[in-house]
């Protein structure tokens, strides 16, 4: 699962649902309000007018030991996290903490429910979604990417195919469709065409699943059809994961 960190404002209501909704799904979400074993940072703690401050008593609270540890909590868990969701609207604070994660190199991602004034710069990100079900989506394929970068994925192996059909491939940079074994041409996955020709495929996918060679193209069809799968299917995990071996070894 991954670990978010969730940048918005206290002003924002529905922090707090995506907080939950996160959670539910089994990922490990920072939230700001309730950070483990302490509150959450507000100014009010440190002067209950700090709206009515000037510049050099900003800067000086900057400096106050609650801003401190306020700063340290957020910043340790923004350094932790690997995904963050930039929950709209919310102000400044929530904007830096964005960007300085983007810079860092991790997945940050803008959650728009509402209509917005747009913004040029989000094409900075790595996507702006308007459900919670596309978040869902795009941590799942963030997920498998981490796997495979990690060395963690199972063995490929597909089950529940009738038969096995093996043509030469005659594409030397091909790569291997798997469809199912009936009268209509209907490609699920692909997977790369093994260095040295097919004689050297798996018994597994020789066992398992219906083989024929297609020309590289076939990988922008499969990336196509991605979308129209229902992410629940394990027609979508067995598609993601071979575009995912396609894209690494062709």
């Amino acid at each position: 699962m991954a670990k978010i960190y969730v940048a918005s404002s206290w002003r924002n209501e529905y922090q707090p649902d995506i907080v939950r909704f996160l959670r539910e799904r089994g990922h490990e979400v920072y939230d700001f309000r309730h950070p483990a074993g302490h509150t959450g940072f507000q100014w009010s703690d440190i002067d209950e007018d700090w709206q009515q401050w000037g510049v050099d008593q900003y800067k000086q609270a900057l400096t106050h030991p609650i801003a401190e540890a306020g700063f340290k909590s957020d910043f340790d868990a923004m350094q932790w996290a690997d995904v963050c969701v930039l929950m709209l609207p919310c102000g400044r604070s929530a904007h830096a903490e964005a960007g300085w994660m983007k810079g860092a190199g991790k997945k940050v991602i803008a959650y728009q429910i509402w209509q917005e004034e747009p913004e040029l710069m989000y094409k900075l990100f790595d996507g702006v979604f308007s459900t919670a079900g596309e978040i869902c989506l795009f941590l799942e394929t963030f997920e498998k990417e981490q796997a495979i970068a990690e060395g963690k994925t199972a063995e490929y192996k597909i089950e529940k195919w009738k038969g096995v059909e093996t043509y030469t491939p005659v594409f030397p940079d091909g790569a291997i469709m798997i469809k199912v074994d009936d009268a209509i041409e209907r490609p699920v996955a692909i997977v790369p065409m093994p260095v040295g020709g097919h004689e050297r495929g798996t018994e597994i996918q020789k066992e398992n699943a219906a083989l024929i060679a297609a020309a590289p193209e076939l990988l922008d069809a499969c990336e196509d059809a991605l979308p129209y799968f229902d992410p629940d299917d394990a027609v979508y995990d067995t598609l993601f994961d071979v575009i995912v071996k396609a894209k690494r070894n062709i």
